[in-house]
């Protein structure tokens, strides 16, 4: 087995030891990079190969990489149209909308509140009949 291969392999077994994927899991950023260079291995590399070959995905911050299933990627993942929304049980919905909240990174939910407080109040009274509309509330 090559090296990458290794490593990779190393790094999925710390994921699953860590709770992965029931949970996401972060790891020392500046340490990950260190361990692939003393390896002879690009970690952005390592990081697609995860993507690509292993469905696990990352979000780079400043001190750690965070590792989360490829389906978790956040609001993107969660398209319904209007009419599916109509005809969905409440309660379906309401665990669909927690588990979006919780996929969601910090840095995501703050994004999505800048873009509330920006919004004018025509956009916003927009936004609220479509709830409406939806039977949101």
């Amino acid at each position: 087995m090559n090296a990458e291969k290794l490593f990779i392999e190393q790094i999925l077994k710390n994921l699953e030891a860590h709770g992965h994927p029931e949970k996401r899991v972060s790891l020392p950023l500046e340490k990950m990079y260190e361990v692939a260079d003393n390896k002879g291995l690009s970690f952005n590399a390592i990081l697609k190969a995860l993507k690509e070959e292993h469905h696990i995905d990352h979000l780079l911050e400043t001190e750690r990489v965070i590792f989360f299933p490829l389906a978790q990627k956040g609001p993107e993942a969660f398209s319904l149209n209007p009419d599916d929304l109509k005809n969905m049980d409440q309660d379906v919905l309401k665990k669909k909308a927690e588990d979006l909240m919780q996929s969601m990174t910090p840095e995501k939910m703050a994004e999505i509140q800048r873009s509330l407080a920006n919004m004018g109040q025509d956009e916003k009274d927009d936004l609220m009949r479509k709830g409406k509309e939806m039977g949101l509330f």
